[in-house]
């Protein structure tokens, strides 16, 4: 035997006294460089019979062990009486499902059509082939059964007169008819009450009712060949066909013909049921392609609740809360662990504390994926509206990749569009499973330890298991990842790495910018040289003397908060700092308020100016408005007699003993100077 001759699966089972399944196993595994009784086998894959679509694997002769080798050497000979000649090639007499079987037909007695073109004897190159079949097939079960040196004689006289036609297995004359209405059984019950015609007329009502049964319900062929069966009698007694009891239990619907006809019935009540499952199984997707992008230039944010329990201070367990980040050119994951008091959930100020960490440590990205998720999504908004409030803040000289930068969300309940939701998936099984207090993914049902019990808990602090946690993201960002995937078999690390060396480099900004950017600007109203922000007392020694003034003040969401701007005109006024509270009895108070109180005398003091002359200044406002116009009368207005009688009386009364002049005194003196005044303009004009 041949060093370079090769040994199927089956085979190598009988020369080793194994199993067909050890052995064809042994070659899986030597694929992927695992060694076999101590030797490397050199394997390679072939097209066979049978399943996996006929994938058969086969050592190479020189690779098996040298003990396995030199039984082949003595148990071969007895194994091949006939001997193989070379007339017909062992790969020409394996079956191949690709190849028309009058190409495999073909290629077996080409050697016999050459010896028939060149006028040699053909019987003998017949017999050589079965001999070649025969043999074959004897070492290999999986070759092409043997033929007869007749069969090949008839193959070659059939091809002579009509070509390749004639190697093929002849069509049915009914192929593609319905040969069976309903049933064999049910068939031959009928044959006698209905004509075919009617028969085939009441099984295409039923074939048509075991669609839109199955559009109904999809609980499974039995229960749907039951109810196919009520109908059969049904659609029978509507053409008129009564049938005995007897014949009643006999006429049921088999299983199989209850099956539909195709899947889009069944995905029709499911679209219908679950929603979910359509959209994961059936709805289309479109695939993108994430090898064209650099760093950065593309960011996923998620929240993830982490399948590992951990127990609070005052005893209660609990799982992390992960705010993540995942870059999409290089995998890379940035996390953020959060530990949560009982009662409550991701913030604002966490969202945005996160992001403000993974900017100091990846760069700036230039568009972000955030989640839609109404858990987070208020936490979400304030980060896109502070973002968009940092694009009009920064110039675009100053920072260009910032006027590139796009906030999107995706949309609801479409996970498979978001990459990072695949990534928890990795990091949970993959990684964080290895952490002790993992749960496996099922929180609600704490089986993982102990059946019945509740799970144990992670033993070391909060401070360990974040720690724990950060470890295993690294172990993940040096992990060489698929082949198939946009990293080509690369880790994220070394990905990273690679566009680095490349020349990209990240875009930065300052912690303290932005924090300051991610503010939220409220106005507030200055009492008693303070202002009150959360029930906290904030002061400045430039607030002492501005009671009543309303301010902006930029309150920062994340980062210290012991002081914050206050803002006038769009320009920083001052830094006012958080008061502490002093208890009563403490002199530390009165210290304070004498500080306090001799900054606002100094500075009322300071902002005092000499009192004007109001008087004065009233004189002069007078003075740049001279007196008003008096008209004439238009008519004295005359009433009864009676009234003027008494007018007159009144008149002729002698003046009251007060040091004030009577009424009518004073009108006297207002009707002179009218007159008075109308005289003179009438001198003016006739000069």
């Amino acid at each position: 035997m041949r060093s370079d001759d090769w040994i199927t699966a089956p085979a190598l089972a009988a020369l080793a006294g194994v199993t067909r399944q050890v052995a064809h196993h042994a070659m899986k595994r030597a694929l992927r460089g695992r060694t076999w009784h101590g030797a490397l086998l050199s394997i390679r894959s072939d097209r066979g019979q049978g399943g996996n679509g006929g994938l058969v694997y086969l050592a190479k002769v020189a690779s098996l062990p040298p003990e396995l080798r030199a039984k082949l050497e003595r148990e071969r000979p007895a194994a091949l009486p006939v001997p193989v000649p070379a007339v017909a090639p062992v790969a020409l007499l394996k079956p191949d499902r690709s190849r028309s079987r009058w190409q495999q037909r073909l290629a077996i007695i080409r050697p016999a059509l050459e010896a028939l073109e060149a006028g040699k004897p053909l019987r003998p190159v017949i017999d050589e082939i079965a001999a070649t079949m025969t043999a074959a097939y004897a070492i290999d079960r999986r070759q092409m059964k043997p033929r007869t040196a007749d069969t090949l004689s008839q193959w070659i006289a059939a091809y002579s007169s009509d070509g390749v036609a004639a190697l093929e297995r002849a069509r049915r004359a009914d192929a593609g008819k319905r040969r069976v209405a309903i049933s064999i059984e049910i068939d031959a019950m009928l044959a006698a009450k209905l004509p075919k015609e009617i028969l085939a007329d009441i099984a295409a009502e039923l074939r048509a009712y075991r669609e839109r049964r199955w559009k109904s319900a999809d609980n499974g062929r039995r229960h749907a060949a039951m109810d196919m069966t009520v109908k059969l009698r049904e659609l029978l007694r509507g053409a008129g066909i009564e049938l005995t009891d007897e014949e009643a239990r006999a006429c049921r619907v088999p299983q199989h013909y209850a099956r539909p006809s195709s899947k889009k019935w069944r995905n029709a009540y499911k679209g219908r049921t679950d929603a979910g499952d359509t959209y994961n199984r059936q709805s289309p997707y479109v695939r993108r392609d994430r090898s064209e992008l650099m760093p950065m230039q593309c960011v996923e944010g998620d929240v993830h609740p982490v399948d590992v329990y951990y127990r609070r201070p005052d005893g209660t367990e609990a799982t992390p809360k992960l705010i993540a980040w995942c870059d999409l050119a290089t995998n890379r994951v940035f996390i953020t662990v959060i530990f949560l008091d009982k009662g409550k959930g991701i913030t604002q100020a966490d969202v945005i504390a996160s992001f403000i960490d993974m900017v100091m440590a990846w760069g700036v990205p230039s568009q972000l994926i955030l989640d839609n998720g109404s858990e987070y999504g208020e936490a979400w908004t304030a980060l896109i509206d502070d973002i968009v409030k940092l694009k009009r803040l920064v110039s675009h000289e100053a920072w260009a990749g910032l006027d590139r930068m796009i906030v999107s969300r995706t949309r609801t309940f479409n996970a498979r569009a978001k990459v990072i939701e695949a990534l928890f998936k990795i990091l949970e099984h993959g990684y964080f499973s290895t952490i002790p207090g993992y749960v496996g993914g099922r929180r609600d049902r704490k089986i993982t330890h102990h059946q019945g019990r509740p799970p144990a808990p992670f033993p070391g602090t909060m401070e360990e298991l974040r720690q724990q946690l950060q470890a295993q993201i690294t172990r993940y960002e040096i992990t060489p990842q698929d082949e198939r995937s946009h990293l080509a078999g690369k880790s994220p690390r070394e990905r990273y790495e690679d566009f680095v060396r490349g020349g990209w480099r990240p875009v930065t900004i300052g912690r303290h910018v932005l924090e300051a950017v991610f503010s939220e600007r409220v106005p507030r109203t200055v009492a008693h040289g303070a202002i009150t922000i959360n029930n906290d007392i904030y002061k400045a020694p430039e607030l002492a003397d501005r009671t009543g003034d309303r301010l902006e003040v930029w309150i920062p969401k994340v980062g210290d908060m012991s002081r914050v701007a206050i803002v006038e005109n769009g320009a920083l006024l001052c830094f006012a700092e958080k008061q502490r509270r002093i208890a009563y009895g403490d002199r530390e108070g009165a210290r304070q308020q004498a500080k306090q109180q001799k900054e606002f005398l100094r500075r009322v003091r300071t902002n005092a100016a000499a009192p004007l002359d109001m008087a004065a200044e009233t004189q002069k406002l007078i003075a740049l408005h001279p007196q008003s116009v008096i008209p004439q009368s238009a008519g004295e207005i005359k009433l009864d007699p009676l009234t003027h009688s008494i007018a007159d009386g009144r008149r002729a009364l002698p003046a009251p003993g007060e040091p004030h002049e009577a009424p009518q005194s004073l009108r006297q003196r207002q009707r002179e100077a009218i007159r008075h005044d109308i005289e003179q303009r009438k001198a003016a004009d006739g000069r």
